[in-house]
C-alpha cells in the first residue's frame, strides 16, 4: 500500500462531519465535496505528513472544507490548528496564474479570520519549473 493510500483513508474519515484521527484530534471534511480522483496535491500533503510527524498532534485537521464554525465559505486546501496557532498549506497544481492575487490575499484572510488566532500560510507548487 502506498503512502498515499494511507493518508488518504485516514484523512477521508466515514463519519460525514467530524471523526477522531489521532489522540485528541479531530478531522473534518465535505463528503458532497470529495473527489475520487487523486490529485498532486494527495501525494504532496501526503510527504507533508510522511516529513512532519509533529502535525499529527494538531487539535484540528481541515482538509479542502470550510472552517468548521467560521463565517466563510473558503477552503483551505490543509489546515492544522492548534489553540495558538495554526499552520495553512496550499497546493497550487498549474501555478493557479488564473487568478488575481487581490483574490488569493482576501481569499486567505477570510481563512484567518475564521480561525482568529495568528498563523502560517505555506504555499507549494508542485509544477514549478524555476
Amino acid at each position: 500500500m502506498s503512502t498515499i493510500s494511507r493518508r488518504c483513508r485516514r484523512l477521508l474519515i466515514t463519519e460525514a462531519r467530524t471523526a477522531p484521527v489521532s489522540a485528541g484530534a479531530a478531522s473534518w471534511r465535505c463528503r458532497e465535496l470529495a473527489k475520487l480522483k487523486v490529485r498532486k496535491e494527495h501525494y504532496v500533503l501526503a510527504e507533508l505528513h510522511r516529513l512532519l510527524p509533529q502535525l499529527d498532534t494538531a487539535e484540528m485537521v481541515v482538509w479542502d472544507c470550510r472552517i468548521p464554525g467560521g463565517c466563510s465559505l473558503r477552503r483551505p486546501d490543509h489546515l492544522f490548528a492548534w489553540p495558538e496557532r495554526y499552520i495553512h498549506t496550499e497546493v497550487n497544481e498549474n501555478g493557479h496564474a488564473e487568478e488575481k492575487c487581490e483574490d488569493e490575499d482576501s481569499r486567505l484572510e477570510l481563512i484567518a479570520a475564521d480561525l482568529g488566532r495568528p498563523g502560517l500560510v505555506v504555499r507549494i507548487d508542485p509544477d514549478f519549473t524555476g
